[in-house]
């Protein structure tokens, strides 16, 4: 095709890099990678890398501030753009953001819920019995505050979490799940990309797909139940 474009977000900077990049470069294409500038040094470090092995202007890095992406997508000269938007710690574009539980087992799956989350530890990467790390960025990490400022605001149920004091330096937050909040709540109507996570109550099959679908967003899904043939249906 010509000159292919990866624009990777900043969650699995290298993952997210070396898929789009071997894709390009096993068929035919030269490659323009284009790192967020949360994550710029893994990708110059991968360039550094391929220039040790690629002939010169088959795999080029290029870091930048935001404008950068739009320049790449609207340039004539680029034949193809791979664009993937963003486990850990809730920064995944399919993690689960909210759970829809039956009635009659909500309380039971709450108690049981909170329970496991409340033995995760908060640590960083030379910690080997962490399970959840600090938000990746700045930005990102005032969004999730903003987000917990209106847990207060709307008077929501916290069944766990929301306790933002840390003897930790850096971005940690708790995580946190919400007690059946409505369905107009923050946390019910936008992606968290973090760890926040509400519990849904629901009764009526249909009731419950309408609400599970009122979404702009068309990430991921998953049914969960005993009965396996009704869950598939």
């Amino acid at each position: 095709m010509g000159v292919g474009v990866g624009i990777v977000p900043w969650n699995f900077p290298m993952l997210l890099a070396t898929i789009k990049l071997t894709s390009a470069l096993l068929a035919g294409n030269t490659f323009i990678l284009k790192p967020s500038p949360f994550s710029p040094y893994t990708a110059l470090k991968l360039g550094e890398v391929g220039a040790q092995v690629f002939p010169k202007g088959v795999l080029n890095v290029l870091s930048g501030e935001e404008d950068l992406g739009p320049m790449l997508t609207a340039h004539p000269g680029v034949a193809k753009v791979a664009t993937l938007s963003f486990f850990h710690t809730g920064q995944l574009c399919v993690a689960i953001k909210r759970i829809y539980v039956h009635s009659s087992i909500y309380d039971a799956f709450l108690a049981a819920f909170t329970s496991f989350v409340s033995t995760l530890k908060i640590g960083n990467a030379s910690d080997p019995e962490a399970t959840l790390g600090p938000i990746q960025n700045k930005m990102q990490y005032e969004k999730l505050l903003d987000m917990h400022s209106e847990i207060s605001k709307q008077g929501l149920k916290v069944a766990l979490g929301a306790d933002l004091s840390t003897d930790k330096k850096g971005f940690f937050l708790p995580p946190t799940v919400i007690d059946n909040p409505p369905d107009d709540a923050r946390i019910v109507t936008e992606e968290q990309f973090g760890p926040i996570i509400p519990l849904l109550k629901w009764t009526d099959e249909e009731d419950v797909l309408r609400r599970a679908n009122d979404s702009l967003m068309g990430l991921g899904g998953s049914v969960w139940g005993k009965d396996v043939k009704n869950a598939e249906r």
